[in-house]
């Protein structure tokens, strides 16, 4: 085709096409057959040169008319030129994006195209098409007498196909071929070096090699493209590319300080770039756009974020939106902008996403602000911080208590922000909260005294993390008359703190407790106010210990749901851990494991520490009840050494670790860690058996070890405390162990008897058994009952390792066990039944999940566990099994 122009004349060939579909490519393979046949090859493509700027690029800089010349004698003297050229050598002239050629160098070009008969030369560009207003001049070009017309496209999928075959030398799953052609637009050129980077076949995911080296070349080609312009289109390309994926074209103009017709050409001349789909402001892939992007220097993006954040703040837009901006846009010099920020983070906080609302309060910071706006912005900072970095949030809470002058306002905002774990500043939070107590001593307004009942219940539960403050303020806390608290939250905060310090320390009777607690408890005072959520556990911890689990679990589910709802992760964490200890002591070993494992999940490694060490410890009582000690010993090992003097908390682990110790057979292991935690226990001024039951254990391991004086002594320790406290659980618990050190079957008997006034099942289930095997040999009818019995109740609970005990002690004792209880309905956990239940009526797991204040892991756990105990293979069974029970 090209050839014909040299034995008889010239040539023009318009190769035609939309964006992306090879125009360029097939312009460049042209020129390639040209220089190979011995043409002088010339090319160029739009120019924002001026005018005859094209023909200046093909011929020179000295090409085109003087000022003032004749335009004739201008498109004669360029015609000349070339024909000049041509009697030395062929001529090929070849332009790209023929459709945004200036307009005197079009006018040459057509008149070239009219008189190239007997003359060595070739006009060979491409146009887009269609394209919304082709120039008179292109249409003209294209109906030149003898033109070649080559119409291109992007190629279809069979198309990609067959390039890749070629490359590979074997045929593309359709799976290749989709992914080239969807990563590439079907652009030839970008499926031809798509195909040349898998031929030699290192790709390990040849799908995800395609779209990586489809978007690179995509976008290496667009900002090739837009570097070889200085022009506005340029410009605009990289506003875009900074700007949302489909923006108002109104915002992009304003940004790019362009007027709408400005913008109109430049988004024409991006189009017949390849760089925008035509007639949009959209990047023709992600690739380009993020190729454009990464083009941009640091100062470039900032400058045009500040001037999006600058515009949209100016037209009213929505805060967040504004926000997203200010973040890449450097620190924030304006008012109006840290305004913007406040209130995008306060929207995102409502929303209960808190990572982006610390991300714009934390960048608002870093302007520079008079004390008045830094305290705000730390004060809310430290707010929304409080439920997932704790620590961040009390430093950021002491700096602004710092830049406080007035008393009263530090005292408001000290309890406004009080957070829910101090750690190593407890000593300096609670000198600060002290200060702001005695500040207050000239205060008249009317909410001081609820501010000094609240700043000294914060004083107090800030101190159970530190044991010299804790010391010091015991004398204020044994001060307080528990009987004249309550009433409003304040004074409800400072009585349940009370309560659970003088439960703890075992210097008060049960009945009182319970009394104080759902005192404190009353109308959701403690429920409702996150800032007091310590205080909240603290009531609710020291109900659980005087086994009031009908009165706490509806607290810990309507907690779960009001922190869920708002996504406080860190408060759901140690709501989940709470109850998880609930249900394992009330005898649902799966439950209590499955929130036990959402606690651990729902954490942030490194920063929620203190919220670890319930949790662990019921997973691994809960896996040990099961007999999965291999999962108990490594999550045991996945705990950094623990600090039991940072704070009372680590004793649960030190328990943790010695029950998986005992369990491997390190009896001494075991017991040396159990003793580690009565001391800490004791040094924290927790005497009592009520927090954590650490003497029966340690009596019975020195019971294991041949140690009888000191199992017996720390048997009747823990009973005498037992007793002291006064939980039917708790005394059964106590007594069972007596009983087995002392070998005296009658405690046995005297411990069942308060277990079965107890609503703590698994202990129950763990003293009959005990006790059947006691009675063993001496009458083994009773064994067999107590046995048979503990089997039921141990496979009610869960608790299989529990269940294979019993079963051994009943066959010891002569009996024939019936299938205990793990397979069938009996052996469905209350917790297992109402989500069977649930399912069964065409509920989805999220649904059970909202509808039971559990985590959908928790409601998937249990149904697993139904299906197994029931024998089924799928969900749609459930609704035969739940209609042949009349008791369901």
């Amino acid at each position: 085709m090209l050839l014909d122009c040299l034995p008889g004349g010239g040539r023009v060939v318009l190769v035609s096409g939309p964006a992306g579909s090879g125009k360029t490519t097939l312009l460049d393979e042209c020129a390639g057959v040209a220089a190979g046949a011995g043409f002088r090859v010339l090319r160029a493509r739009s120019s924002d040169g001026g005018a005859f700027g094209v023909a200046r690029e093909l011929l020179g800089p000295r090409a085109g008319p003087p000022a003032g010349a004749d335009p004739f004698e201008a498109l004669h003297g360029l015609h000349r030129q070339v024909v000049a050229l041509a009697e030395v050598r062929p001529v090929a002239l070849v332009v790209d994006d023929l459709h945004l050629v200036d307009a005197p160098s079009l006018r040459w070009l057509d008149h070239l195209a009219r008189r190239l008969d007997g003359a060595p030369v070739a006009v060979i560009a491409a146009v887009r098409e269609p394209a919304d207003s082709p120039a008179p001049l292109v249409t003209r070009l294209r109906s030149t007498p003898g033109a070649h017309l080559v119409r291109t496209a992007p190629l279809p999928v069979e198309g990609v196909a067959r390039v890749l075959a070629a490359a590979l030398g074997t045929p593309p799953g359709a799976g290749l071929a989709a992914a080239c052609h969807e990563a590439t637009g079907g652009d030839p050129r970008a499926v031809f070096d798509v195909a040349r980077a898998l031929a030699d076949g290192t790709a390990e995911d040849p799908e995800a090699a395609v779209r990586e080296v489809g978007a690179r070349v995509l976008g290496d080609r667009a900002v090739a493209a837009l570097r070889a312009r200085s022009d506005l289109a340029a410009h605009v390309a990289r506003v875009l590319a900074v700007l949302d994926e489909d923006p108002d074209p109104a915002l992009v103009a304003e940004v790019a300080s362009v007027s709408p017709a400005v913008l109109a050409r430049a988004l024409d001349a991006l189009a017949g770039l390849g760089v925008l789909r035509p007639g949009t402001p959209r990047f023709t892939h992600p690739g380009v756009r993020a190729a454009v992007l990464a083009d941009l220097a640091d100062g470039q993006r900032t400058e045009v974020h500040a001037r999006a954040a600058r515009v949209l703040c100016d037209w009213g837009a929505p805060s967040p939106v504004v926000a997203a901006h200010l973040l890449a846009a450097g620190p924030p010099t304006e008012p109006d902008m840290v305004a913007a920020l406040r209130d995008a983070a306060a929207r995102a906080i409502g929303r209960g996403l808190h990572g982006p609302a610390l991300d714009y309060l934390r960048h608002a910071l870093t302007g520079r602000w008079d004390p008045g706006l830094r305290i705000t912005l730390l004060t809310e900072l430290s707010l929304a911080e409080r439920p997932v970095d704790p620590p961040s949030a009390l430093g950021n809470l002491m700096a602004a208590l710092r830049m406080m002058d007035s008393a009263l306002v530090r005292a408001r905002t000290a309890v406004e922000l009080f957070p829910l774990f101090t750690g190593s500043s407890t000593a300096d939070l609670v000198d600060m909260l002290e200060d702001c107590l005695v500040r207050l001593a000239g205060e008249t307004a009317p909410d001081v005294e609820e501010l000094r009942a609240r700043l000294l219940a914060h004083m107090l539960c800030a101190a159970s993390e530190d044991r010299g403050v804790m010391e010091r303020l015991r004398p204020r806390l044994d001060a307080l008359d528990h009987r004249a608290l309550g009433g409003t939250p304040g004074q409800s905060a400072l009585l349940a703190v009370h309560v659970l310090h003088t439960a703890a320390r075992g210097g008060r009777e049960v009945a009182s407790v319970v009394e104080a607690a759902t005192r404190a408890l009353r109308g959701g005072l403690l429920l409702h106010d996150e800032l007091l959520h310590p205080m909240f556990m603290a009531a609710t911890t020291a109900l659980q210990g005087a086994e009031e689990f009908d009165l706490v679990e509806p607290l810990y589910d309507a907690g779960i749901l009001r922190t869920g709802a708002r996504n406080q992760r860190m408060a759901q964490a140690v709501l989940h851990g709470a109850r998880s200890l609930l249900l394992l002591r009330r005898g649902d070993v799966p439950g209590a494991l499955a929130d036990a494992r959402t606690a651990l999940d729902a954490r942030s490694p490194g920063r929620w520490d203190e919220v670890l060490p319930v949790p662990v410890a019921v997973a691994v009582s809960c896996l040990g009840e099961l007999g999965e000690w291999d999962e108990a010993a490594d999550l045991v090992r996945a705990i950094a050494p623990c600090d039991a003097g940072r704070s009372y908390r680590w004793c649960w682990l030190l328990m943790a670790r010695a029950e998986v110790l005992e369990a491997r057979g390190d009896l001494r292991g075991a017991l040396e860690q159990v003793l580690a935690c009565g001391r800490a226990l004791a040094r924290w001024g927790v005497d009592g058996e009520v927090y954590l039951p650490w003497r029966g254990r340690a009596a019975l391991l020195h019971h294991r070890l041949g140690e009888a004086d000191a199992a017996k002594r720390l048997a009747r320790a823990a009973f005498d405390l037992a007793a002291r406290w006064g939980t039917d659980g708790l005394v059964g618990s106590a007594l069972r162990t007596l009983g087995v050190v002392e070998g005296d079957t009658m405690l046995l008997h005297d411990a069942v008897a308060h277990g079965e006034k107890s609503p703590a099942r698994l202990e129950l289930a763990k003293t009959l058994v005990e006790l059947g095997a006691a009675q063993r040999g001496d009458d083994d009818e009773a064994a067999r009952r107590a046995s048979r019995r503990g089997l039921d109740l141990a496979a009610g609970c869960g608790a299989s390792a529990l269940v294979a005990r019993a079963r051994t002690e009943l066959v010891a004792a002569g009996g024939r066990p019936r299938r205990d209880r793990l397979h069938g309905l009996d052996a469905l956990t209350p917790a297992e039944r109402q989500v069977v239940a649930l399912a069964a009526q065409g509920s989805g797991n999220e649904e059970i999940a909202q509808s039971l204040f559990v985590a959908r892991r928790t409601v998937e756990f249990h149904l697993t566990n139904s299906y197994r105990k029931l024998g089924l293979a799928e969900r749609s069974q459930l609704i035969d099994v739940v209609n042949a029970d009349d008791d369901w």
